[in-house]
This record gives structure tokens, C-alpha cells and sequence, in this order.
């Protein structure tokens, strides 16, 4: 650092600072590794304090608090000092500290400080942990030692006298405080390198915990006091580097303090540190899965710290400890489910397997000296082993409990049994899903699939999920389903294709837990049909009858449908908290009923059709109002097509015909006319949403001038369709609100039926107004590129009727009018529509047919569309982003 006050001019002892710290970080860049940003800090303070303080060295002293005092700064981490001073300090102290710390404001230092005597500064560590757990911290920087060992003194007797239960608890709190504001588990996939599990401040405060309870001078102290093993602490120690590092690494990055460890980063990252794309995974998933490895033994480390803490505190009200025994060997003690004899445990390797059969049976958590036990007897758990018939039945036995399933899987990953006993279960440990949906690594994500199901067998709970009791209480073999739970997706991340490649890993480990080969069979259905629902219900036309024939015709039998609806729910939910709402409930439940009819016999095809809609007809003509029952209306039904009567019940038939007619009646017209057009909006509390209905004249571009208008009154469309009667349009959309529920704004609702009725008189231009609402919205989301490739792929298989285009971009106000309008200008009509959003990513998908009416049948046709598509939506998307630049310029 060069001399500061080498001139008079303020000015350039600002400059002098800030560039001097600039290039210390410059060249630190060279080594992230081993940066350590505290020497600069050193050697500007001490400069500043010799000029400003110098008189006053021998009664003053200025210590380093927080990661400073720690040596951990990273390159943009604050400061923290406390200038500690004698009681009867003169004012020239005062205006010495505030000319240090108004240089270094000047300077644009983040920095903290305060100023106490050591009488204050233990009046105030008694008051509140922060300052307390300061003081731990603290490192000499300048002035007098004397007054620091002091206060290093006081400090100790401080701590003597405090009552060790109480700051437990202080920091108890403090690490659930944390975790409530920034997550209970390490396994989100942009996680918070500061807070939360498994953090560097977690660990800072089971530092803190170690030297306020155990009296040890760092972690690295507990193993030599038996609180934990060496090779914990040395795990623990070299996940506090790892992250360190990466923190070091993505402040260097963004050229700013940045703690969470965004998509955009992790790329980066991944490649800095040396991991390579290799045919198995992508180096960023092998980053994460690192990053994931090392949070998850800072984490259990931390919990087992704590668990000992509370050992250590537990008073010893009575002689011997109460004890429920569970059988001959266990037992549930104060601390959860314990073993008799601890001495003897592990004799016989399957003692650890009659572990979590007592938490599966109980649902108790284990004492932390029975997973110390277990973690040192893990080398027992080998081939031999896991080829032990007796073994296998008892591991098979778990998933026959009706119990806690989950929570005896989930602690049989977390001590590290179920990766040995279920070798195949270690490709998935850790691993991060970069995809549009998943939110948990697979591993985390598995357990949660274990624990909806869990959820569905007990006798109580959400009202809404009474049809998946009913279906789970009548399962009577439930380790189907729990089996196919665990190994879903025991094939991700081994490339495309993960269900069936699923099935084949799954079925040779089933046969060695000794289930029997008709259960094998459905559990290798389940893994290989775990995606069937979700992607016929939220992509493909419910009313396609051939299409849920086909799927019927795969299931074949109504219990392995029963098990595909659960297995599908608990997928869906142990995603994320934006994956499953009630309107994707309803969609699912509509499937399967429309599926369970074909089953059981009760589907519709060839003269049974023909029946039905003229059934429906004459249901239509009862419904209608007497005096609406003419011709107009015999021409009506006439013109309407068959999909029509399939996709509405009779009485929303005739409420569309009725409110036609009432309103050509109203205007004296006998048919609509360009500009007219007729709003209605029914609200469903259950399952959450709206339905609008539209009734105008039928016309070329309709459908994204609806969506256009829609998208400009900020209403969000979850499907749509229409259908063609004679002259008249018929559109139905379905819209909720964010994050769901019913569109419950008047002003808003008001606000698009204005609007709309303008775009159709040809008063105000479409066009115009999504760009005004592109204007008005400020871009959202922190990405300033896609994190996902645009794709447009088309499939015309699905469906009899239509080509199916699918669209899977990054979301952004006024998409779906964009896409919309591009087909329409391809000369393509869309029948149908099914919109889903996950975070920032949509995937929409179209059902389309040409002017005739037919599906799209010539392949030079379809590349033709899919590529036009696919080019205008990337100079969008690329037009999105660039404003987005310029807007957080």
C-alpha cells in the first residue's frame, strides 16, 4: 500500500485508498484461491490511525470485529472495527476516529464501527449476543496491547458467568432465524453462500457455540475434545475453504459484494475452478454437486454440534434416564431412538438395517451418539451384505410399515447407509437438476416424493387431497408405490431418456430385496410411466379421445392408475412450490376419470359418439329458453362441430346460444358484426381460476388479438380454445391471477373488455397496447441472458386432428402474443392452448391446424414453421434482453 498522506490534498489521500485497494484486488484475481483481503485493510488502518491517532497510541487501541477480525474477508465483505478507549478519552481521540472514518467513507469503505471502554463493551456483550459474539472475534490491529489483553481478560470472565443454556439457546435462535428467512435445506439450486444450512455464517455461529459451550478456541478444537471425530472436523474445515473460495470467486465476478450462488455464476464458476464437461455430466452440475457435498457435511457437522450441546446442558434430574424401550436392544431416550448396548452395536451389520426399521415404525429422530455409532460402522455395510437375503427382506420390510417411510429413508442419506446399501442411489446423491422446473437437487427431491406419499396414507389432512386418501387406503401393497418413489429417478443426469433407463437400474436392485416379480413389474411401470400424466395433462388435449384411449390402453387396469395419480401428485409437489396449484389438481383428476371411463368401458367412439352429441342436442334445445327455440337455433346446433358438444356440458351450450341471442336481440342485428362482441367471466374459488368466455365474429388473427389485450391487462392464460360456428367464434380461456386463484379485479377485468371491444372495432391497435405494457413493466428477474435455450419442436403423432407445436422460452411480457401472432401470419388457426410457467421459464403448447381445418401433413411445411417460429421468437428474446441491459445500466 503506498503512503497516503505522501500530499496535503484530501482528494488524493481518497484516490490513494481507493486505488490501492483496487489493485490489491486486481491482484488477487490471479489467486482466488488464497486471497486474503484483511493485509490491506491492515496497512490502510494503520496508516490512518498513525496519523490521526498517533498521539493517543498509548491509551487507545483499534481491534478488527466480524469476518475481519477472523481474517475472512472476502474481496467486497464490510469492515468492522471498535476503537477502544480509555475512560477518560480527550476530545482530540474523538476527532482523530472521526477524521480516520470520514476518510474512509470518502474512500467509499463499507465499514461498521463503534466506541466503547471495556466497561461498556462488557455492559453490552451482557445485553446482546451480537456483541458478544463480536468480542470472539476480535483481532489487535493498532494501538495499545495492553488495553486489548485486557479486555481479552474481562472478556473471559464475562463468558464464565453467563449461563451456558442461555446463550445456547441465544444461538439457537439465531441459526433459525436464519434458516426461516433463507431456507431450511442447502439443496435449492441457487443457494446463499452467507446464510441459511450449511453457510458460512452458520458455521461462524457453531464456531461461536464451540468456544461458548465447550471452551474451545476454534472448531477445529472439538475433535481433540471428543465432541466430534477428527475426520467430521476436517470435512467441516474443508467445506468453510471450499465455500470461502467460491465467495472470493463470485465477488470477483460481479465486481461487487455477491453472496447467492446465481445460474449465470455457477457456469463461471465451474469453469475457473477446473471442472470439464465430461459424457456423464456437465461440469456445472459437477460444481454444484462439489458445492452441495461440502454445505452437506458443514450442515450435519453443525447438527451434531448442536446435539451435543444440548447433551452437554441437559439437566440431571434423575439418576437414570427415562427411558419407552422398543424391544430388547432399544430404546426412545430424551434424545430420540438409542441402543441398549453400545458397545455391542454394529456386531452384526444388520443391527443398522433394525435402526430405521424403529424410525419407520416410530417416526422418532435418532440420538446423536446412535448416529456416531452408525457413521463408524458404515465399513460393515459391503457386498456381503447387501447379498444377505435376511438383510434385504428387513430393508424391504421398511417400505411395508405404512409408517415413516421418508423419514427413515431420509436419515439413511444423510448418515451416508443408503448410498452403500443402494449403491445405485450415489449417482443421484447431490446432484443438481439444471432444468426449467426442478428446484431440489434429485437426491433432496426423491426424499420429498417420500414424503407426499407418506402423507397421502395418513387419515387426515389437506380436504382437497380426499380423492388420494381414498385411493392410498385402499393400496394393498403400498411398497409398490414407495419403491418406485425411491428410484423415479435413480437415472438422472445419465443423459435423455431417464424413466426407461430408470426402469433397467431399478429392476435388478428389486429383485435382490427379494420382491416379488408381479410387484417388480409395477414398480418398473411406475418409473417408466412417472412423467405419462404430468405431460398428458398440462401439454396435450383432454378431449382428444383417441389420445386417452391410447393412454388407457398403456395402463391397462384401474390400480395401476390409482398408483400413477399418487406417484405423479408427489412428483409433482416435491418439485417446487410453483410446480402443482389447484388448477393443475383439476387437470390431473380430469385425466384420470376421463381415463377410468375408457377402463371401464364407459369411452365414446363410432355410433356410440353419434349418440351421444344427438343425447346432447336434445339436452341443448330442453335447456334453452322457450321463446329462443327456432330455427336460429336448429342452425346453431347444426353448424357447431362434434368437438364442441364433447367440450362443454349442455347447459354452457345453450348459456352461450342464449346470451348470442339475447344480445342480437338487444342490438336489433340478426348476426354479430366485426365489432361486436360478447364478455363473460365465471370465478371458481375451487380449483382456483376464471373462465372467460368470448363470442364475436370469427375472424383470421382472433386468437392473438385476445391474447394481446389479455397480455396488456396483466391477466395470466392458463389454456385456451376455440371453436367455429358458422360465422361466430367461440373462445374460452381459463386465467387466474398470480400466483393463482380467480381473477378477482374488476377495474382489470372492466379494463379488458374495454380495450378488447376497441382492438376489435379497429380503434386501438393490438400491437400498441402490449407494447405500452411492455414499456410499463419494468424487466423482471436477475438473469441478464436466458438461462435455458429457446426451443420449438413439433410432434404430430399426439393428436388426430391437430399439429402440436410446442415452445419452451424464457418468460417475458407479451409471449404468448408474440407466438400467437407469428401462426397466425404462418397461416395457421390454433384450437387449443396450454400455458405453463415455471419461475421464468414457459413451455406453451399449440394445437394448430391449417386454413382448411386439416393437420399440417408435409414435412418441408412443418421445418418451415418450426424454424420461422423459432427465428422470430430468438430476435424477440434477444431484443427482451437488450433492453433489459440498458434498463440496469
Amino acid at each position: 500500500m503506498r503512503y497516503i498522506f505522501a500530499q496535503h490534498d484530501r482528494s488524493f489521500h481518497i484516490k490513494t485508498i481507493r486505488e490501492g485497494i483496487a489493485e490489491f484486488r486486481d491482484t488477487g484475481k490471479a489467486d482466488p484461491g488464497n486471497f486474503l483481503m484483511h493485509p490491506l485493510y491492515d496497512a490502510v488502518l494503520r496508516q490512518l490511525a498513525d496519523h490521526f491517532l498517533g498521539h493517543w497510541k498509548d491509551s487507545i487501541a483499534l481491534l478488527g470485529l466480524g469476518g475481519y477480525g477472523r481474517k475472512e474477508m472476502s474481496p467486497f465483505s464490510d469492515i468492522d472495527l471498535l476503537f477502544l478507549r480509555p475512560e477518560d478519552a480527550s476530545e482530540g481521540i474523538y476527532r482523530g476516529i472521526r477524521s480516520l472514518l470520514y476518510l474512509l467513507w470518502d474512500a467509499r469503505v463499507e465499514l461498521g464501527h463503534s466506541v466503547r471502554t471495556i466497561d461498556e463493551c462488557k455492559h453490552e456483550a451482557d445485553k446482546d449476543l451480537a456483541v458478544l459474539t463480536s468480542l470472539l472475534d476480535m483481532r489487535f490491529v493498532w494501538g495499545d496491547e495492553k488495553i486489548f489483553r485486557q479486555l481479552l481478560i474481562e472478556r473471559g470472565e464475562l463468558i464464565r458467568e453467563t449461563d451456558p443454556l442461555e446463550l445456547y439457546l441465544k444461538i439457537e435462535a439465531e441459526i433459525l432465524k436464519s434458516s426461516n428467512k433463507f431456507g431450511h435445506t442447502i439443496y435449492v439450486l441457487e443457494p446463499h453462500l452467507k446464510e441459511g444450512p450449511g453457510s458460512l455464517r452458520y458455521m461462524q455461529l457453531i464456531n461461536w457455540l464451540s468456544k461458548l459451550i465447550f471452551g474451545c478456541n476454534s472448531i477445529d478444537d472439538l475433535g481433540m475434545a471428543g465432541i466430534c471425530g477428527e475426520k467430521t472436523v476436517l470435512e467441516a474445515r474443508a467445506g468453510l475453504t471450499f465455500l470461502a473460495e467460491i465467495r472470493t470467486r463470485l465477488h470477483f465476478i460481479a465486481d461487487r459484494r455477491d453472496d447467492r450462488l446465481k445460474f449465470d455464476s455457477q457456469s463461471v464458476l465451474a469453469r475457473d475452478m477446473g471442472f470439464v464437461d465430461t459424457p456423464e455430466r456437465q461440469a456445472v452440475e459437477s460444481f454444484m454437486r462439489e458445492y452441495y457435498r461440502h454445505a452437506s457435511s458443514m450442515d450435519f457437522f453443525g447438527r451434531r454440534v448442536l446435539a451435543r450441546a444440548r447433551l452437554f446442558l441437559r439437566p440431571k434430574i434423575a439418576m437414570e434416564e427415562k427411558r419407552l424401550k422398543l424391544d430388547d436392544s432399544f430404546h426412545i431416550g430424551a434424545g430420540g431412538i438409542n441402543h441398549d448396548f453400545p458397545e455391542n452395536f454394529g456386531t452384526d451389520p444388520k443391527d443398522l438395517i433394525r435402526v430405521f426399521q424403529k424410525v419407520a415404525a416410530t417416526g422418532c429422530e435418532l440420538d446423536i451418539r446412535l448416529v456416531d455409532l452408525i457413521r463408524r460402522r458404515l465399513d460393515a455395510v459391503n457386498e456381503e451384505l447387501r447379498q444377505d437375503p435376511e438383510a434385504n427382506r428387513m430393508f424391504l420390510e421398511i417400505f411395508r410399515s405404512r409408517g415413516a417411510i421418508a423419514k427413515a429413508l431420509n436419515a439413511m442419506m444423510k448418515i451416508g447407509f443408503l448410498e452403500r446399501f443402494i449403491t445405485e442411489f450415489a449417482w443421484i446423491r447431490f446432484l443438481p437438476q439444471h432444468d426449467i422446473y426442478h428446484q431440489y437437487t434429485v437426491d433432496l427431491h426423491t426424499m420429498s416424493v417420500l414424503e407426499y406419499i407418506d402423507s397421502f396414507a395418513r387419515k387426515t389432512g389437506d380436504p382437497d387431497d380426499h380423492l388420494l386418501r381414498v385411493i392410498s387406503s385402499r393400496l394393498d401393497h403400498p411398497e409398490v408405490l414407495s419403491l418406485a418413489g425411491l428410484f423415479h429417478d435413480i437415472a438422472k443426469g445419465r443423459g435423455p431418456g431417464h424413466e426407461l433407463r430408470g426402469e433397467q437400474i431399478a429392476a435388478p436392485v428389486l429383485r435382490r430385496l427379494g420382491l416379488p416379480e408381479p410387484h417388480i413389474d409395477e414398480v418398473c411401470f411406475l418409473i417408466r410411466n412417472h412423467l405419462a400424466m404430468t405431460h398428458l395433462a398440462f401439454k396435450k388435449d383432454l378431449h382428444d379421445s383417441a389420445l386417452i384411449g391410447r393412454f388407457a390402453e398403456n395402463v391397462m387396469e384401474q390400480r395401476r392408475l390409482d398408483l400413477l395419480l399418487l406417484l405423479t401428485h408427489a412428483d409433482l409437489r416435491a418439485v417446487g412450490p410453483t410446480a402443482f396449484g389447484s388448477w393443475r389438481r383439476m387437470l390431473l383428476e380430469e385425466l384420470y376419470y376421463r381415463t377410468l371411463d375408457v377402463i371401464e368401458g364407459e369411452g365414446l367412439e363410432g355410433e356410440d359418439l353419434s349418440e351421444w352429441i344427438r343425447q346432447i342436442k336434445g339436452a341443448i334445445r330442453e335447456i334453452v329458453p322457450v321463446d329462443l327455440r327456432d330455427e336460429n337455433l336448429e342452425k346453431f346446433l347444426q353448424e357447431s362441430g362434434s368437438r364442441y358438444f364433447l367440450d362443454f356440458y349442455p347447459g354452457v351450450i345453450a348459456g352461450h346460444y342464449a346470451a348470442m341471442r339475447r344480445y342480437l336481440d338487444a342490438e336489433g342485428k340478426t348476426e354479430l358484426d366485426f365489432g361486436d362482441a360478447i364478455a363473460e367471466k365465471t370465478d371458481h374459488r375451487r380449483p382456483g381460476y376464471s373462465a372467460i368466455t368470448l363470442l364475436t365474429r370469427d375472424r383470421r388473427g382472433l386468437f392473438f388479438r385476445i391474447a394481446g389485450t389479455m397480455s396488456a391487462n396483466r391477466i395470466n392464460i392458463l389454456s385456451a380454445w376455440t371453436h367455429s360456428i358458422g360465422s361466430v367464434a367461440v373462445a374460452t380461456f381459463h386465467v387466474n391471477d398470480i400466483p393463482e386463484g380467480p381473477l378477482n379485479d374488476p377495474a382489470r377485468w372492466e379494463g379488458f373488455k374495454s380495450d378488447f371491444r376497441k382492438v376489435l372495432k379497429g380503434e386501438v391497435d393490438v400491437d400498441e397496447l402490449v407494447l405500452a405494457r411492455r414499456r410499463s413493466r419494468r424487466p423482471f428477474g436477475t438473469s441478464s441472458v436466458p438461462r435455458f435455450p429457446l426451443k420449438v419442436q413439433v410432434d404430430n403423432a399426439a393428436s388426430d386432428r391437430s399439429t402440436i407445436i410446442e415452445v419452451y422460452a424464457h418468460d417475458r411480457p407479451g409471449l404468448l402474443y408474440d407466438i400467437t401472432r407469428k401462426l397466425t401470419s404462418l397461416g395457421l388457426n390454433i384450437s387449443l392452448t396450454k400455458i405453463t410457467t415455471e419461475i421464468d421459464q414457459a413451455a406453451d403448447i399449440f394445437y394448430v391446424q391449417d386454413e382448411f381445418g386439416n393437420k399440417i401433413m408435409d414435412f418441408d411445411r412443418m421445418e418451415e414453421i418450426r424454424s420461422s417460429l423459432k427465428n422470430h421468437l430468438t430476435s424477440m428474446e434477444e431484443e427482451h434482453f437488450s433492453d433489459k441491459k440498458e434498463a440496469f445500466r
